[in-house]
């Protein structure tokens, strides 16, 4: 379920490490954010390409998320 506090989000599949995806969020979102790996998926530090929900607080940092994304420059 999304909170209030977390009105924007996206399901992202995610090749990378935590570290990685969590270091591009803190340098790249202006907001407070969340994720969490979909529960069918397999984490153990690493993504074995698992989908990731991640839920932003500000629309810019998910607009901002999604461009990069779709460049292939966030993991």
């Amino acid at each position: 379920m999304m909170t209030s506090d977390y009105p924007f989000h996206i399901r992202y599949k995610c090749a990378g490490s935590v570290e990685t995806l969590t270091d591009w969020l803190d340098e790249n979102c202006v907001g407070r954010y969340d994720f969490r790996v979909d529960p069918s998926g397999h984490c153990a530090g690493d993504f074995a390409a698992d989908d990731v929900v991640l839920r932003f607080e500000n629309h810019d940092d998910l607009k901002r998320f999604q461009a990069l994304a779709a460049n292939g420059t966030v993991s």
